[in-house]
């Protein structure tokens, strides 16, 4: 076991679960991260630099857990970037990033002895080198990954321009006050919230797909670009609800459900000073969904939820006569990536999945949108799915203000 920089730092509520959940179930894929990237003008010694920068100034990427799941602790070393041979044909980076981290997907994890953060740097053929990472969901999230990008980036340039490595990456709160913040509040947030919860899950609805367990299964991916009439509705205030409104309204024309609970996602990041913080703040949300609920009404519904979403989803679970409803569609609207300069974001393949559907949209750097869905090839058909993110660019179409009349 590693020193303890802190004794008093636990673990949070989330990451409490997700350890949980790898006691339980070691190697389940839903408990992981991956991202990949390509750099221009870069070497393998300024990629090797920047990762071992950004690991060193978010210490939760080089945490490990105590046995028992009650304690972090940080490893004063850095997880070193594997450097790989260049490949022998001139394939795609996302098939290469597809074959470098098909070992990331496979390996066992300790996340009592291993570092939760593993990278490899591949050198292509074009010159470019590319960055793939794994990182256990303990340690990260979706927004997590858009803070580590933009510290990497901005590392590989200071380097280049000859920025000593104490400078290359600005100083960030670290994960540990989050995690007695959140710690300090959670009993005031549960007694204000629960509630909340329990009156809008009160009532049981029907699942999405028949007969589909909870076992991970084969996942395939379908994505499509966001037409530019389409995009209006995800670029004004209230583009949550907008997509929420539409996507969850395609699932329902599409699979002829009339109502049905959703998963959707809040940052988790209530305090201005977490915003360029890497972990696992992420606190999912379970919403009741009727197929012809409007806009409006998906936007209040939202918007009380938002409210009442400090409490992690297990707290509240605990509260509700039945526990959380099961969900089968997740809905996710993803933010903009920051400035990125020689980095171009490669999108990586999702072996398998518990999670039957999950779809989301995507903001590129130069304002274009992707719609993207993950599904379970034993829920659902190609069919089904390219048939729903059609449904839910048509939907965004036909949405033509932030928080408009319901249609």
């Amino acid at each position: 076991m590693t020193e303890l920089l802190d004794s008093s730092i636990g673990l949070t509520h989330g990451q409490r679960r997700f350890w949980t959940a790898e006691q339980a179930l070691p190697g389940k894929v839903d408990n992981r991260m991956a991202f990949a990237a390509t750099l221009s003008d870069v070497d393998i010694a300024t990629v090797q630099a920047a990762f071992a920068l950004v690991v060193h100034r978010h210490e939760v990427l080089r945490s490990r857990y105590h046995p028992d799941g009650t304690r972090q602790h940080i490893d004063p070393g850095e997880p070193g970037l594997t450097v790989l041979p260049a490949p022998t044909s001139s394939a795609d980076p996302a098939t290469v990033a597809d074959d470098v981290l098909a070992r990331w997907w496979s390996m066992p994890l300790d996340l009592s002895r291993d570092p939760p953060t593993h990278g490899w740097a591949v050198p292509l053929p074009s010159g470019q080198v590319l960055l793939c990472v794994g990182v256990h969901h303990i340690a990260f999230d979706g927004w997590s990954r858009s803070v580590f990008l933009h510290d990497f980036a901005h590392a590989c340039r200071r380097l280049r321009l000859g920025v000593a490595p104490a400078d290359a990456v600005a100083a960030v709160t670290p994960y540990g006050d989050f995690v007695r913040w959140e710690n300090e509040r959670l009993a005031a947030w549960r007694a204000a919230e629960t509630p909340f919860w329990q009156g809008l899950l009160a009532d049981p609805l029907p699942p999405v797909f028949d007969g589909v367990d909870a076992a991970e299964g084969e996942r395939a991916e379908h994505v499509t670009a966001l037409p530019p009439d389409s995009t209006a509705a995800l670029r004004r205030p209230g583009a949550a609800a907008a997509f929420l409104t539409a996507a969850a309204g395609a699932v329902g024309q599409v699979l002829h459900r009339d109502a049905f609970h959703l998963e959707t996602m809040s940052s988790g990041r209530f305090e201005p000073c977490f915003g360029n913080t890497v972990g696992c703040f992420v606190n999912h949300l379970v919403l009741p969904f009727d197929r012809d609920d409007g806009l409006r009404t998906v936007g209040r519904r939202l918007y009380q939820a938002f409210r009442h979403a400090h409490t992690p989803v297990g707290e509240i679970g605990a509260g509700l006569p039945r526990g959380i409803p099961a969900t089968q569609v997740c809905i996710i609207l993803n933010q903009r990536p920051g400035s990125l300069p020689g980095l171009q974001i490669v999108e990586v393949r999702v072996p398998r999945s518990s999670v039957p559907l999950v779809i989301e949209a995507n903001p590129g750097p130069d304002g274009s949108w992707s719609l993207y869905a993950g599904y379970r090839t034993d829920a659902m058909s190609g069919t089904d799915a390219r048939a729903t993110l059609d449904a839910v660019v048509d939907r965004l179409a036909r949405i033509s203000g932030p928080l408009g009349p319901d249609r």
